[in-house]
């Protein structure tokens, strides 16, 4: 994406320090700023227009409620209300004392993956001449709720088929508990989902194309030598609730990538407060939340999750407090869903301790240091120290280094030397994304301040990439 307002409003939140919650706010009114004027034109306000409502729709499905301030629930709130029903009732149903059948677990978007998407999505909109008011229709996986089902032994012994079935049935209670039946009837209750279609106004044959792709054989890998098993049939109900399913367990993505997709808006949608715009800004054409549903077996789930299908490693994930998901998981010992503590999900989605990282235990992180200490010590500016006599934990600020304004002919010293990318460069010499912030003079001029580097560091870049006037800052 290149639009001539991302030079004034960075939506690159890796350059970002601070909580979720008060970035997006910055950036919402960076963005407003830039729309209150009368010289923009038509065309660039449709487009920024349709990214603060898309960041307004993300804020809308992601926050929490402030204690003593928050009127009611948030639709967070009441997603894992409705989570923990849905489990229970499975639960109770297929689980037994000795084998948990079903799983749930949901994952809230980061906000770096989130605006990540909403470039995207508006990239594509543009592509292909869509009505950007109607974005928010194309971001409905903002909260992904996996439902894994692990058959029991005697479902698995008598082959894969028959643990797709058993899949397919527990689909079909599930749909039925959310009121399927009842949309399909048209006699909707208040405590029923709206089910969403695949196919759209703008794309109507969309479920004719994810059928056609496994018609059509158009995978990377080769089903049968990596051992994926594509089944041959699915019970005869589904084909009822097809309109609102991507069957991708029965016609696989190109990676081979197995799940069932269902969207819907759950009936506690329409009660969640959306705030007024003003009127500088093109309203969207929906705003009422929505979540996902992905279901699929234990087998589907870790091709997607350690396979070739799936989108990285731990090994591959560098930190940022702001690409850190809300993960949403069953407590073993309550045997309810709740939201995880932010090192809880930290470990979960990075595979590693808080503690490994910053050297501090999270309770002692959260009692010991203020919020705008807390702040720079998950932007990396600061580093905790322990004493081991005084048996105290203090701060210590990392050394600066300012690198030339052009930034591009760096990058091309960079590339000159088989680096990919100066993020690449970071990252191969353990250098955070997050350690640098662009800054731009009042001539306009790039300079990229570093804030994690050492003088090893420091004089190592500059015998790399032979650049002279590579100086620290005092």
């Amino acid at each position: 994406m290149n639009y001539p307002l991302l030079k004034k409003v960075d939506l690159n939140l890796k350059h970002y320090i601070g909580n979720r919650s008060d970035v997006l706010k910055f950036i919402l009114k960076q963005l407003a700023e830039y729309l209150k004027s009368n010289k923009v034109d038509e065309n660039s306000r449709k487009i920024y227009s349709a990214i603060y409502n898309a960041i307004i729709y993300y804020q809308t499905v992601s926050e929490l409620s402030i204690p003593g301030e928050t009127a009611s629930k948030t639709f967070l709130e009441n997603t894992i209300d409705d989570i923990n029903d849905t489990y229970q009732y499975l639960s109770n149903k297929y689980n037994t004392p000795t084998h948990k059948v079903i799983k749930i677990k949901a994952r809230v978007k980061s906000p770096v993956s989130a605006i990540k998407k909403i470039l995207e999505k508006v990239d594509e909109y543009i592509e292909d001449d869509r009505d950007l008011s109607k974005l928010n229709e194309s971001l409905r996986d903002f909260i992904g709720i996996r439902l894994i089902i692990d058959a029991p032994t005697e479902i698995k012994s008598q082959g894969k088929q028959a643990i797709s079935n058993y899949r397919y049935e527990i689909i079909n209670d599930l749909l039925e508990y959310k009121g399927i039946r009842n949309q399909l009837s048209r006699k909707p209750s208040n405590t029923d989902y709206q089910f969403i279609p695949v196919n759209t106004e703008h794309d109507p044959t969309k479920l004719q194309k994810i059928k056609q792709r496994a018609i059509n054989k158009e995978f990377k890998f080769d089903p049968k030598q990596e051992g994926v098993f594509i089944p041959k049939t699915r019970p005869a109900f589904m084909e009822d609730y097809d309109i609102y399913c991507k069957d991708y367990s029965l016609y696989p993505k190109a990676s081979l990538y197995q799940r069932l997709h269902i969207c819907a808006y759950p009936y506690y949608s329409k009660g969640i407060y959306i705030p007024l715009l003003p009127n500088y800004i093109n309203p969207p054409k929906s705003t009422i939340p929505a979540l996902e549903y992905q279901i699929c077996t234990t087998e589907e789930d870790d091709w997607a999750e350690h396979g070739k299908a799936s989108h990285q490693t731990y090994k591959e994930r560098s930190f940022h407090r702001l690409s850190t998901p809300l993960c949403i998981e069953l407590d073993s010992q309550t045997d309810k869903i709740r939201l995880l503590r932010f090192d809880e999900s930290f470990k979960n989605f990075y595979g590693y301790e808080f503690k490994d990282r910053f050297n501090i235990d999270y309770q002692d992180f959260l009692n010991i240091f203020n919020s705008k200490e807390q702040d720079y010590i998950l932007a990396e500016k600061s580093k905790v120290i322990y004493d081991e006599n005084t048996k105290e934990y203090d701060l210590v600020k990392y050394p600066k280094i300012i690198i030339p304004d052009d930034i591009d002919e760096l990058k091309e010293t960079l590339r000159k030397n088989s680096i990919a990318d100066l993020e690449d460069f970071y990252e191969a010499n353990h250098i955070l994304d997050n350690s640098y912030d662009i800054q731009t003079n009042k001539k306009g001029n790039i300079t990229l301040k570093c804030l994690n580097y050492t003088k090893y560091l420091h004089n190592m870049l500059k015998d790399t990439l032979d650049i002279e006037n590579l100086e620290p800052t005092r």
